[in-house]
Parts: structure tokens; C-alpha cells; sequence
């Protein structure tokens, strides 16, 4: 199992989609968790069973004791990767990154000219290939990872070429969530019928992509959706899954110590279910039962659909206030969970 870690919430970027809400300087009165917290945040973390720790932000490469913390996720035996938009990184980081195989998840949205306007920080788009660049050079493990939306939608196939061809092997296709400033471009959801041919249409050129490279080429993609028209295959598919809420799956912590059930509602604090501070993680995760789901989640879906026992309502955090997912509007595809990943 994997846990995510929000570092800070201060970036040195103001994308227009973030999730987060990401933004502003760090500094030691923004009383976010020291160093001592967060090495004891992982240890409950390991006892609990996580192997696997997914650092973001805000920037995490803006924290002064990343590196000293990511030591101790090694000491523990816990593997780990880092969000990041690629822009801060120095020379020494590349030494302790492959000494304790950390592996860098780096933001690119499009080409040079869209990314440093959707980013809001010219020459982004050079420093990240850049620090892309070094990583495969150094032996650091790099992906490459494009929230997708309408405006940038047509810009990945050429994207993944430059990227693949410069030596990179994994790529993530993340699906947009109108949620934090990207409730501002709730016009750039791609609907579902859309995103799922896009994946069909990914599914049809990777070989000849693989072809181009000569090297392994693996894309992993948040679905999110599926089609009705083969009821059969909904009980069985492994590419989608209802909420994963209550089976501890995308446990995340802020930079307070507030413990969130997903990490996309990380601005929504009525989610918090506790404070590390206050109480053991133990305790917290005792009380994130399907019990809890049904009584948080469930009671306020839409039960009478024929799919609800398929997709259970879809996102609780895509709710936006209303009853039901936004997404599921002519039950031609029903919404899952929009973060799960599976490969093309």
C-alpha cells in the first residue's frame, strides 16, 4: 500500500488547475510539520503496513530537509517517489536521490509555449526536461506525468514522442479534477465519452511509439470511466473500481498532520478524520471502515440507478454539492474513481 505525504503547500508555481490550491513562500511561521514530525508520521505509516510513500505538495523540492527525510523513509525499508515540478532541484539532490532510489514524478503539461503560460513560470518547460534529462543520465528514475484537459488534450501525442524518445519509460495520464483553482476550468472536464476513446486512442499508437524508441514504453492512465454497452464486463474489469475509501488505499496526510481519506480532499477539512498530533494513526484508521463509508458516503448517493452496485455513485469528491458524480449524466458511462491508474 501506498500513502501520500503533502509536504508543503507552498510552490513556486501557480498552475491553473491545482487540486491543491498550491502557492506562496515557505518559510518557518507557516506552521507546517518540521522534519522530527514527518520521520514520525512515516514510522506509523511503516506500522501500519504502507510500504510505499508518494511525496507531493505545494513543491517539495521547497523543503529544506526533503532529503533528510527521505533517508529515513529508506532506513525504514519504505520505497518512495516525489511530485515535482522539476524546477528546483540542485546537483547534490541527484546524489541522495540515487542513493536511496527515490524516483522523481515530473509535471509537463504540454510543449514549451503552453506549459509556461498554464504553469505561470517562464522557462519551466526547459528546466524540467532538463532535470528529466540529468535524472536519466545519473541513473535517477523519471516519469512523466500531464493532467489532461480539453486545451492540452491534443498536445500528448507529441509530448510522450519527445519525452519517450529522450529516454523515458513511464508516463501518467492524470485525469482532471475540477476541485481547488481548477474549479475555475470546470469547462476543460473532458467528459467521459471523450476520455475514454482518448485511452482506446493511446492503446493504438503506443506500439508504434515503442517501435520509434527502440525501449520499453509503459503509460499508465487514471480511466476513471467506463462504458455500459457490455454490462458483462463490468463484474469482472480490474481497469475500474468503485471509491476506494474505506480500504485504506489513498490515505493522505497534510502538512499539519491532518489525515484525509483521499487526496482529493485535501481542501475540503469537514473530510479530516483526525490530527496525528491529537491521536495515533491506528486509531485513525480503525474508524475508516465501510461502516464509515456507508454512513459518510453512501446514505447520500443515488441508489435507485440499475449501476449504482457498479460504480456506488462514482467520486465523492466530484460531488461539487450536488447528490451525484458530475460526470454521470446518460448512464452510457458510469464513473469510477478517478485516480485509480492502470496500464494502456
Amino acid at each position: 500500500m501506498s500513502v501520500n505525504l503533502a509536504l508543503t503547500r507552498c510552490c513556486n508555481q501557480s498552475c491553473l488547475h491545482c487540486y491543491v490550491n498550491a502557492g506562496g513562500a515557505r518559510n518557518e511561521g507557516n506552521n507546517e510539520l518540521g522534519l522530527e514530525d514527518w520521520i514520525a508520521v512515516v514510522k506509523e505509516c511503516r506500522d501500519q503496513g504502507y510500504e510505499h510513500v508518494h511525496i507531493f505538495g505545494g513543491e517539495p523540492f521547497l523543503v529544506s530537509f526533503l532529503p533528510d527525510l527521505c533517508d529515513a523513509i529508506d532506513d525504514c525499508g519504505m520505497a518512495y517517489n516525489i511530485a515535482t515540478n522539476g524546477c528546483l532541484l540542485k546537483p547534490t539532490d541527484y546524489g541522495w536521490l540515487q542513493n536511496t532510489g527515490g524516483s522523481l514524478v515530473v509535471s509537463v503539461f504540454g510543449g514549451e509555449k503552453f506549459h509556461d503560460a498554464f504553469t505561470g513560470a517562464p522557462q519551466s518547460y526547459f528546466r524540467a526536461r532538463e532535470t528529466i534529462r540529468t535524472c536519466l543520465a545519473r541513473g535517477v528514475n523519471a516519469s512523466v506525468a500531464t493532467c489532461l484537459m480539453r486545451r492540452n488534450m491534443e498536445e500528448y501525442s507529441s509530448l510522450i514522442k519527445e519525452f519517450a524518445d529522450m529516454g523515458v519509460e513511464e508516463f501518467f495520464v492524470l485525469h482532471f479534477s475540477p476541485i481547488g483553482r481548477g474549479e475555475a476550468l470546470f469547462e476543460e472536464a473532458i467528459e467521459p465519452a471523450m476520455w475514454y476513446t482518448f485511452y482506446l486512442r493511446l492503446k493504438q499508437i503506443l506500439p508504434a511509439i515503442r517501435q520509434a524508441v527502440r525501449h520499453e514504453v509503459e503509460i499508465l492512465f487514471e480511466l476513471a470511466t467506463y462504458p455500459t454497452d457490455n454490462p458483462a464486463t463490468l463484474h469482472f474489469t480490474q481497469e475500474v473500481m468503485p471509491c476506494p475509501l474505506p480500504r485504506h488505499l489513498s490515505l493522505t496526510i497534510d502538512w499539519t498532520g491532518r489525515v484525509f481519506p483521499c487526496i482529493l480532499f485535501l481542501n475540503n477539512p469537514s473530510w479530516a478524520l483526525g490530527i496525528l498530533q491529537h491521536q495515533p494513526l491506528e486509531k485513525i484508521l480503525k474508524e475508516l471502515t465501510f461502516d464509515w463509508y456507508n454512513q459518510h458516503v453512501k446514505q447520500n448517493r443515488c441508489p435507485s440507478c440499475r449501476y449504482y452496485g457498479k460504480c456506488q455513485g462514482g467520486c465523492p469528491a466530484y460531488t461539487l454539492g450536488m447528490l451525484r458524480d458530475f460526470r454521470c449524466s446518460d448512464l452510457k458511462y458510469l464513473p469510477f474513481c478517478p485516480i485509480r491508474v492502470i496500464p494502456v
